[in-house]
């Protein structure tokens, strides 16, 4: 795999890109099911957090990041990674009690005090969600905007996106090509596309435009 790297560094060539990440993917299918049953998670997220350690891997490449072995560098980012996401299983009790807390809101089984009523009196519900749904209104509008002469897949992507995060599903390149009809190595590249233009306009990660 690193040859591989090397020569897509060198050359920038979508057949080397796509031929280094399938042969990334094949050597790792065992470890992503293995790590996926220990940590209870679906394979496809599991796989998604390896791919995302891969392609940030790539981008710290290409942008001067001096990598001497990128076996060594994308197991520690997934190592790392790996780490966040079992402490954020363990966060949600303890961001509970705190917000709770320094909101002035009772814990379960306490009695509410004065301290609610005030925040709850301060907090315009009605100005809030106004504003929310006037940015995802914006978003869209500028993501329509940039991708209105792009491919058809680049298109249909996005398009898959939105309908998957509506439903309440899970983003990432294996649920958006199965619902496209196209392989997860060509949903990568498209978003490495896109996330490149982004960064070049500074609006910022892509993800946030695709929930809107």
């Amino acid at each position: 795999m690193e040859i591989l790297i090397t020569k897509y560094l060198s050359t920038r060539s979508e057949a080397a890109y796509n031929e280094a990440y399938r042969k990334f993917i094949r050597t790792r299918r065992a470890s992503i099911a293995s790590d996926a049953k220990k940590m209870r998670v679906p394979f496809e997220d599991m796989q998604a957090l390896y791919e995302d350690c891969w392609m940030g891997a790539i981008e710290d490449a290409e942008s001067g990041v001096p990598i001497l072995n990128f076996n060594a560098y994308i197991k520690t980012a997934i190592e790392s990674r790996k780490c966040n996401l079992e402490r954020d299983r363990k966060r949600p009790r303890r961001d509970y009690r705190r917000e709770r807390l320094e909101s002035g809101m009772p814990l379960d089984g306490e009695k509410s005090d004065e301290s609610f009523f005030e925040f709850a009196d301060e907090y315009n519900l009605e100005n809030d969600v106004i504003s929310r749904i006037q940015r995802k209104r914006e978003q869209l509008a500028l993501l329509s905007a940039l991708v209105e002469n792009s491919d058809v897949i680049t298109k249909k992507l996005l398009q898959a996106a939105r309908e998957i995060h509506h439903k309440g599903g899970k983003i990432n390149a294996y649920t958006l090509g199965k619902a496209i009809g196209v392989t997860d190595k060509v949903i990568t590249l498209r978003f490495k596309r896109l996330q490149t233009t982004f960064d070049n306009l500074g609006y910022g990660n892509i993800r946030d435009y695709l929930t809107a």
